[in-house]
């Protein structure tokens, strides 16, 4: 939607606000943000004073798109490119097809220096349908400059600007309900894409028992943009359960990745690699390494992508467990135009298979889904729904059972996340997990209820 106020022919920028931000974001009424005197400053010309009044509200708003525009405009025009790429691309990640902002980018990346990734920046985008006075910017930044021929290369010979590192991470302490506790890794704690699957410690329901939970995690994520427009990706994450009671069932994980994000055009190739321990009853239980290719696509307020995984799994006690997994899938997520709810789903497909080719028993072929949605009842207050299905299908009779074992789990968790302050956030989160499987043993319940206090922190 776009906000019919005059614009008095002196500020190219506010356009670019005006096409998008919704009339009340700085209009005085009740849903007036707190860094609407940022936005004052920043139509007023008075660049240094914007960014002054808007730097104080980036923890707490950062991901929002009308902030990180608002911000991002007040960087470039400060004559600092180099930090308006972060919040400016933070834009583009919730909406790809924001072309008012991918064209500010590319004017960022011209001005910093990186002339060739903002030219294809700009290149598919529409100009005729975004504002004039921008359009304008950009067509006399880059056009020929009538100089001696001796100037010319001093444009491009120059050292090239060096990347730029940014940070981000949480702590989190829980502590709630769990109704079986004895099922084993927490489906959806994996950092490992789409690798939701349960392997039960113990066996189905028959030692299920209830207990009061603890859990203290850690999560760091690196970024690193390259002159080339490549971005470097890395982090780790630790988690650690301590029970009320069964102490000999608390649980813990350590896992790391690194890849790297290649742009394609207007795409996205991203390479990563990862690795995890699980332990459980202070012993090594699971390891997990492995690779995902991933594609994006950007369209008009959606992204579309792909993905292909391999995933190897190792028992130190129990080798004849061992397996790989190769997976295919595809991803669709959205935003609704001028909604404040977000949607996702996928689907995945692929094979589990026993690194000892005479356990045929314990590989098995797999389906699965998933659907998620995100809805921001205010700055401070945001809503998430989930809910994954997976089918699992055996190549082979059960030793035990003399029968091939089919499972059916099927997962929903509900979340809040309430902002406290600049840093803090309180998190309440539901999950229920439901597992039938033909053979009574490997079929279990779980309810998880927990409520976790979160510290945010980035740089």
């Amino acid at each position: 939607m776009v906000c019919k106020k005059s614009i008095g022919g002196r500020r190219r920028y506010l356009l670019l606000l005006l096409a998008s931000l919704p009339c009340q974001a700085w209009g005085g009424d009740e849903t007036t943000p707190p860094w609407t005197p940022g936005v004052n400053h920043l139509v007023a010309g008075e660049y240094a004073r914007a960014v002054a009044a808007l730097t104080p509200f980036e923890a707490r708003f950062a991901g929002d798109p009308a902030y990180d525009l608002v911000l991002g405009s007040a960087l470039f025009h400060s004559n600092d490119p180099e930090a308006a790429l972060f919040p400016l691309e933070r834009v583009l990640m919730n909406q790809p097809g924001n072309e008012t902002a991918r064209l500010l980018l590319a004017m960022t990346l011209y001005k910093a220096g990186d002339t060739t990734r903002g030219l294809a920046q700009a290149a598919n985008l529409n100009l005729d349908q975004l504002s004039p006075f921008l359009v304008y910017e950009w067509r006399t930044m880059t056009a020929p400059v009538a100089a001696p021929p001796a100037a010319a290369p001093a444009a491009t010979t120059g050292a090239q600007p060096t990347g730029k590192t940014h940070w981000q991470g949480h702590v989190q302490v829980a502590y709630g309900r769990d109704t079986n506790i004895t099922v084993g890794p927490n489906d959806g704690t994996y950092i490992i894409p789409a690798y939701s699957t349960t392997f039960p410690i113990s066996l189905g329901t028959y030692e299920q028992e209830r207990d009061w939970v603890g859990t203290l995690s850690g999560l760091l994520n690196v970024t690193h943009t390259l002159d080339g427009g490549q971005t470097l990706l890395g982090g780790m994450s630790l988690h650690q359960s301590l029970a009320n009671d069964r102490k000999d069932k608390e649980e813990g994980y350590g896992n790391a990745y690194a890849g790297v994000a290649l742009p394609v055009g207007k795409d996205t190739v991203t390479p990563v690699f990862y690795f995890q321990d699980y332990q459980s009853e202070g012993t090594l239980l699971q390891r997990y390494w492995g690779a995902q290719l991933t594609y994006t696509h950007p369209m008009e307020s959606n992204s579309l992508g792909g993905y292909l995984q391999y995933i190897d799994t190792s028992y130190p006690d129990y080798p004849s467990n061992n397996v790989h997994r190769v997976a295919l899938g595809v991803t669709h997520s959205m935003k609704l135009t001028d909604s404040a709810f977000s949607f996702s789903q996928g689907l995945y497909g692929g094979q589990e298979s026993a690194h000892d080719t005479g356990a045929k028993n314990v590989g098995f072929n797999l389906v699965g889904a998933n659907l998620g949605t995100g809805y921001t009842v205010n700055p401070d207050l945001s809503l998430s729904a989930s809910l994954a299905y997976e089918y699992r299908h055996h190549a082979a009779d059960d030793p035990l059972y003399f029968q091939t074992r089919t499972d059916n789990q099927l997962q929903g968790v509900l979340s809040a996340d309430q902002s406290l302050g600049k840093d803090f956030h309180l998190i309440p989160k539901v999950s229920y997990t439901h597992c039938d499987s033909n053979l009574d043993m490997y079929a279990y319940d779980r309810l998880n209820a927990t409520l976790a206090l979160q510290w945010t922190f980035s740089k």
